[in-house]
C-alpha cells in the first residue's frame, strides 16, 4: 500500500507556545503533534524559505499522538503540554518531552481526560475543540476548561482530573472559549456567545452578533469561530464579521471591522492594546480597536485556522500563525513573518 505523503495534505489545527518560551508545538488533521526548539529558526528565515533553502529542523520531535483524531487544540502550563485529541484530553510532561529530544525516544502521555458521555450527547462524537486553563485564587487549584463537540464546556481540576463542571447551553458545537477573572464565554456553531459565571456554570448574557446588520454576512452563515475577553470587551468572529463589544452594554457594537477582508473568521483575539485576527485569507491582520489596520502579516496558509503568542517573561513575545498546508509562519514583531518552518 502506498503511503500518503502528509506534507501534501497537511492542515495545522493548533498550536502553542512551552510557558518557558523556548519550544513551540503544533498539531495537526493527522493526529500528529510536532515540537520544535525555538532556539533552531535561524535557518529558517523567509529568505531562506523563498531561496528554497529550508528544511525542516533536526532538532524537533515529533508524536504521533493519534491515528484516528485530530489535534484540535493545545495548550500549555509549565508542567504539561495539553492537547485535544478527539473526546479526550492528553497531558505529556515537559520534562519527558525534553528529555526525548536528546534520547531520541517517544515519551508517553503522563495522563488523559475524557469527556463526559450523557444521555442528551451519548451518540455524539465530544471533540474538544478549545482548551482554556485558570488558576483559582481562592483555593489555588489550576482548572482546565475544555469547549467540545458536545454542544458544552466542560471544567475539570488538573490536579486529579476530576469533573468539576459542564456549562450547557448551546445547541451546536463549540468553537472556542476565553476566561477573564471568574467569566467564561462561549461561542458555538449555533450562532450564539454565552457569558458564564465559572462558579455556578450560570449563564450571565447571551449574545446573537448576527442580528445586527453590519455584523450578519448572510452567505457565510451566523457560526463563531472565535471569542476573546479582556476587562471591558468581547471580541468575536466567525462567519459574522470581527466586531467589538462592550461588556457593560451589548446591545450594540462598538466596532465593526470590516478592513479584514475574509470568507470567515477562525482566530480574533486580543493582544495588549491590540487586536489579532485571521480566518479564510492569506493574511493575519493586527488591528487597533478603533478599527485602524496596523499591518497584514504574510501567511503561508489560504486560511488561518491557529495561532499562539508566546508569553514567557524570560523572551519577547513571538507569534505563531497556521492553517491550511505544511507550513507555519512566525513572527517576532507582529509586523512580518521572519519564519517559515515546515510541519514535516
Amino acid at each position: 500500500m502506498k503511503t500518503v505523503d502528509k506534507s501534501y495534505y497537511n492542515t495545522v489545527l493548533s498550536a502553542a507556545f512551552s510557558s518557558c518560551g523556548k519550544y513551540l508545538a503544533c498539531g495537526n488533521v493527522y493526529g500528529d503533534i510536532v515540537i520544535y526548539k525555538l532556539s533552531a529558526l535561524s535557518n529558517h528565515s523567509v529568505e531562506f524559505f523563498e531561496e528554497g533553502l529550508s528544511k525542516a529542523p533536526k532538532n524537533k520531535i515529533l508524536l504521533q499522538a493519534s491515528k484516528t483524531c485530530h489535534i484540535s487544540s493545545l495548550i500549555s502550563n509549565d508542567q504539561f503540554l495539553i492537547a485535544g485529541i478527539g473526546d479526550q484530553i492528553v497531558g505529556w510532561s515537559w520534562n519527558d518531552l525534553i528529555n526525548a529530544e536528546s534520547s531520541n525516544s517517544c515519551p508517553k502521555s503522563a495522563w488523559n481526560i475524557s469527556i463526559p458521555k450523557s444521555s442528551d450527547n451519548a451518540d455524539t462524537h465530544a471533540d474538544v475543540n478549545a482548551l482554556k486553563i485558570t488558576q483559582n485564587a481562592e483555593t489555588n487549584l489550576s482548572i482546565l476548561y475544555a469547549g467540545c463537540g458536545d454542544n458544552k464546556v466542560h471544567s475539570f481540576s488538573l490536579e486529579d482530573g476530576r469533573l468539576l463542571r459542564s456549562y450547557a447551553g448551546h445547541t451546536d458545537y463549540i468553537h472556542n472559549i476565553d476566561i477573564k477573572d471568574n467569566v467564561l464565554v462561549s461561542g458555538s456553531e449555533d450562532g450564539f456567545i454565552r457569558t458564564w459565571d465559572c462558579r455556578t456554570s450560570e449563564m450571565i448574557n447571551l449574545l446573537e452578533p448576527h442580528r445586527q446588520k453590519d455584523v450578519c454576512r448572510n452567505d457565510l452563515g451566523p457560526w463563531i469561530g472565535d471569542v476573546s475577553l479582556n476587562d471591558d470587551w468581547l471580541l468575536c468572529g466567525g462567519g459574522v464579521r470581527l466586531s467589538l463589544w462592550n461588556l457593560r452594554n451589548l446591545t450594540f457594537p462598538m466596532s465593526v471591522f470590516k478592513k479584514t477582508k475574509d470568507d470567515g473568521i477562525h482566530v480574533a483575539k486580543f493582544h495588549q492594546d491590540q487586536i489579532l485576527a485571521g480566518g479564510m485569507a492569506p493574511y493575519f491582520s493586527v488591528l487597533s480597536y478603533n478599527n485602524e489596520l496596523h499591518t497584514k502579516i504574510e501567511s503561508s496558509s489560504g486560511t488561518i485556522y491557529s495561532y499562539a503568542v508566546s508569553s514567557s517573561q524570560n523572551s519577547s513575545a513571538m507569534l505563531c500563525i497556521a492553517g491550511n498546508g505544511n507550513l507555519m509562519d512566525i513572527s517576532a514583531n507582529f509586523k512580518f513573518r521572519e519564519y517559515v518552518i515546515p510541519f514535516y
